[in-house]
């Protein structure tokens, strides 16, 4: 389960990325810069992703489970922009809203360090199974 880690990593890098972008508004070249290592890390952190719930659930409940996700990932896609646009128009700062998107994706790494488990049983695969909760 190296994946969290690999996964927490790309996720701060993301976030640092993202964050040098929005210190460095004024300066094109630096701007740019952030702004790719912040695509690098957030682009590799989908690729770390979406082996996790098939390698923690079986059956059933894998399928529940990358639902949730799709059904998330969708809501998010929904009001990210929304939400962003809401937040330029209060702050009047267009850098603070690279900010919130740095700290959803460090909070995403953190979050996966802190729940997916260290080690999986001999067989690979967790006894979560949501039809007994």
């Amino acid at each position: 389960m190296e994946r969290r880690w690999h996964f927490a990593i790309a996720a701060f890098l993301g976030a640092i990325g993202l964050s040098i972008s929005a210190i460095s508004i004024h300066s094109t070249v630096l701007s740019m810069f952030g702004l790719s290592i912040g695509t690098a890390g957030i682009l590799t952190t989908l690729v770390l992703f979406w082996p996790m719930p098939t390698a923690i659930f079986a059956g059933t409940s894998a399928a529940v489970s990358i639902a949730l996700v799709n059904s998330i990932g969708s809501l998010a896609g929904f009001a990210g922009p929304y939400l962003i646009g809401k937040v330029n128009d209060q702050v009047k700062r267009p850098d603070f809203s690279l900010y919130l998107i740095a700290l959803t994706v460090a909070i995403g790494g953190i979050l996966v360090l802190l729940f997916v488990p260290r080690r999986l049983p001999a067989d690979g695969r967790l006894t979560y199974d949501f039809r007994h909760v």
